[in-house]
């Protein structure tokens, strides 16, 4: 993709000037940052094994390969690149410092089907999600300097900010709107029944990794302390998964196939627009008009078939590895024969 595609399909449609000053700023990100905070180890991997692939399955906001990396990528492109000057939210960054992102974004990824109008909404949301992380991230440093009795205003808290953009995130951190947003969601959080142990990796990838897929068992994986051997991590968590597995019982004795495991979940969890309770947000919601596209659609057998394609390739690539070696040592012995028949007279080495 060159640079001119780039700047036709980023937000925006930055100018040329814009995109030569993102060259400058990167490599004064790269002086500021510690080595992976400013991207340099998936600047290393893409110059030797090129630009990491990025697929997207129907109905999965998760990239089928390398979603960590992309992940990341993106973090760190927002903790370098985005404009949070007057920004309370993605929506607000500058189009311009927008296109500057996404033309990082495409130095590092090449994504399948960008052209797709899904493709480029799960990509928004991913820098929305980030860019709301690292302005809760700010937050947390300058409540940790007031806690510790010194002025926010005259220390920078990290060596990869500048005074400048540090002083920036101070202005909307002390706005009143934004303390008023703040304190209304720390009362929202403090609602939320039990958390998740499912760290960094989203839940749709513990799914995928199940040898039997089940959604009630997902949720008692991704619930469970690390550290109490496998015990809940809290009584309320432990009673929705024994309400699951009753419900899932007493569906079983009745024959009722209807009631399969995602409606269960679902039963127990509650319902929130947007979002599927239990499996992250890894899974898309779709909309009405778009359920009618994937309908008749099984991911599980999507992601079986998956995996037995990923299987055969491994068997045919180690399967051509072994052969390169066999003509690699045929053309070996070919070699040094005709160096011993040189040394014979009267034998033609034409054959």
């Amino acid at each position: 993709m060159t640079n001119s595609d780039i700047l036709e399909q980023a937000p925006g449609n930055c100018s040329s000037t814009t995109y030569e000053n993102t060259q400058n700023t990167r490599k004064s990100h790269q002086k500021q940052g510690r080595g992976p905070a400013s991207g340099q180890k998936l600047d290393q991997q893409v110059k030797k094994h090129g630009k990491y692939k990025i697929l997207f399955l129907p109905g999965e906001t998760d990239a089928l390969t390398f979603n960590m990396d992309l992940s990341n990528g993106i973090g760190i492109i927002v903790r370098t690149d985005a404009d949070i000057k007057g920004a309370t939210g993605w929506g607000n960054v500058s189009e311009d410092s927008k296109a500057i992102c996404y033309i990082r974004l495409f130095e590092w990824f090449e994504i399948e089907d960008w052209s797709d109008k899904r493709v480029q909404g799960i990509i928004n949301n991913k820098f929305k999600n980030a860019f709301t992380r690292w302005r809760c991230t700010l937050h947390k440093l300058y409540n940790n300097l007031l806690s510790d009795d010194i002025d926010p205003r005259n220390v920078c808290p990290r060596p990869d900010l500048t005074m400048e953009k540090w002083l920036e995130a101070c202005d909307f951190i002390e706005d009143n709107d934004f303390q008023k947003k703040s304190r209304i969601n720390t009362a929202n959080r403090k609602k939320k029944p039990f958390n998740h142990t499912s760290g960094k990796r989203t839940m749709l990838n513990h799914y995928k990794e199940m040898i039997e897929k089940s959604e009630i068992e997902l949720f008692r994986k991704t619930h469970v302390s690390k550290s109490k051997r496998g015990e809940f991590i809290d009584i309320v968590a432990e009673s929705k998964y024994n309400e699951m597995i009753d419900m899932k019982n007493k569906a079983a004795e009745q024959d009722n196939e209807a009631l399969a495991e995602p409606s269960i979940v679902k039963a127990v969890l509650g319902h929130r627009s947007g979002y599927i309770k239990g499996m992250g947000h890894g899974v898309q919601v779709l909309r009405s008009r778009e359920s009618n596209v994937f309908a008749g659609i099984d991911l599980k057998e999507i992601l079986l078939e998956l995996e037995s394609a990923k299987s055969e390739i491994v068997n045919l690539t180690n399967a051509y590895t072994e052969q390169r070696k066999k003509m690699d040592k045929m053309e070996s012995d070919i070699a040094k024969m005709q160096g011993i028949l040189q040394h014979i007279p009267n034998i033609p080495l034409d054959f």
